[in-house]
């Protein structure tokens, strides 16, 4: 699972706490809609940028995070469920 290859000390950086969220309570088209519109919000490309932005790589700017938590909300994954790893993995 992607959680295990988050590094230390990039836990509040990575956003797979949200994407868990996601995918537990999102149908698939649903769920391929909202990665789409991170992937174009961060100006990303391909599956490799991604994987390293969900697992806190790369850490986003302000307007990245900001950006981020609005799309994870306009889906119905509350703000304070976004960033960081879920405490019961």
């Amino acid at each position: 699972m992607m959680i295990s290859k988050v590094k230390k000390g990039r836990e509040p950086y990575c956003f797979v706490q949200g994407w868990i969220r996601a995918t537990e309570t999102l149908p698939k088209a649903l769920l391929d809609e909202l990665k789409f519109e991170i992937m174009k919000g961060l100006g990303l490309k391909n599956a490799q940028s991604w994987y390293r932005r969900l697992r806190g790589d790369v850490i986003p700017s302000v307007a990245e995070a900001d950006m981020i938590r609005e799309v994870f909300s306009r889906y119905g994954i509350g703000e304070g469920t976004v960033f960081g790893i879920p405490s019961d993995f």
